[in-house]
């Protein structure tokens, strides 16, 4: 029996990497939670915001050179690494979602902070890291290129406080697009 008030917290560390994450949806099964309907199966999800949006556009969207969301991001086994997967955006709220793409910048998931680098010779880089050894250093860019540098070429490496995902993607689709691609991630 719990005290009134108790409370549980739960987070995850690497030994690489001390800072707390939180563990996905995906890693929890709750056998004795059922959704609030008559039926177990029953359930169907309404988002007003998405209504009538063409899911197989969305997806088309999502893949697509223009805005180019799956050379980071991956959505059902498919599309980039640099980027958190997007498999489970069915669990969140539409304007959570919805801020994520707005202000890419508003949330970082730790596993994927960007990274400012300046090289000895001058030039800045920014990226995620996606591969380090005591020689070379994997940086993911925005486009979803990688750059393996030397670590001997690094002067300096700083935690970004802004997302590698640009701002304004939404501004440079339709709204009609905007609701194809909702509805295609939730």
């Amino acid at each position: 029996k719990l005290a009134a008030g108790a409370k549980l917290n739960l987070h995850w560390f690497t030994a690489e990497d001390l800072r707390p994450r939180a563990f996905p949806l995906r890693r929890f099964k709750l056998p004795w939670a059922r959704p609030a309907t008559e039926q177990p199966g029953d359930y169907k999800r309404h988002v007003p915001e998405i209504a009538e949006g063409n899911w197989n556009n969305g997806k088309k969207l999502f893949f697509s050179e223009q805005l180019a969301c799956g050379k980071c991001h991956q959505f059902g086994g498919q599309g980039g690494s640099i980027g958190a997967d997007l498999s489970n955006l069915v669990h969140r709220d539409y304007d959570s979602v919805l801020r994520d793409i707005v202000q890419p910048s508003a949330a970082i998931n730790p596993d994927h902070i960007a990274y400012n680098f300046e090289l000895k010779a001058g030039e800045a880089l920014s990226g995620v890291v996606v591969s380090e050894n005591d020689e070379h250093v994997g940086i993911a860019q925005a486009n979803g290129d990688v750059l393996v540098i030397r670590t001997s070429q690094i002067s300096t490496r700083e935690a970004s406080s802004l997302s590698l995902m640009p701002e304004g993607l939404f501004q440079a689709i339709s709204a009609a697009d905007r609701r194809d691609l909702m509805t295609f991630l939730l």
